[in-house]
């Protein structure tokens, strides 16, 4: 793990672009053999430490839908949290208007 986590440092050395990268592909996977038991527990396990939330702030909003879709499934296997409530807010509500 520790060889991914320094290669994807050096591909994306701004947190926030490293976060977005994995929030994609995560994001990306189909649900949900890929999402949930494939793929997704390596992209899961490379976010823990990143906080996604607080750097996914940093991204343009509204956010792109597969990060959207990355951070709730991140979402699903954390506590409430209600800043990714407010962070997901509008292009969910794009999306579904």
């Amino acid at each position: 793990m520790g060889a991914f986590r320094e290669q994807l440092a050096a591909d994306y050395p701004d947190p926030a672009g490293r976060a977005a990268a994995l929030l994609t592909w995560l994001g990306s996977l189909p649900h949900p053999m890929e999402a949930e038991f494939g793929e997704g527990v390596l992209v899961l396990r490379l976010l823990e430490g990143l906080d996604p939330v607080g750097r996914a702030t940093a991204l343009p909003q509204p956010l792109d839908d597969r990060v959207v879709l990355g951070l709730l499934r991140w979402a699903w296997e954390q506590p409430v949290d209600l800043d990714l409530v407010n962070l997901v807010e509008p292009t969910v509500r794009a999306l579904l208007g």
